[in-house]
């Protein structure tokens, strides 16, 4: 028998939610995503793993998006 895996999601302040919408939007729309594409979805993804991973500013959050697309 394998033991249970515990998993912990990152935990989010309601500011940083807000930082991270905020650029998702900015994004799609340079980009003409719609929220249902695909391209969205992968905009989300990158900028929860960017932010996670220590990129927390802003700016320079946006400049690492940027620069994956």
């Amino acid at each position: 028998m394998t033991a249970p895996q515990n998993s912990h999601p990152d935990i989010y302040y309601p500011e940083d939610l807000m930082m991270l919408t905020r650029i998702c939007k900015i994004l799609r729309q340079e980009r003409g995503c719609d929220t249902a594409d695909q391209g969205a979805k992968e905009i989300a993804d990158r900028a929860f793993r960017f932010f996670s991973s220590g990129i927390a500013e802003e700016e320079a959050l946006f400049q690492k998006l940027r620069q994956q697309a």
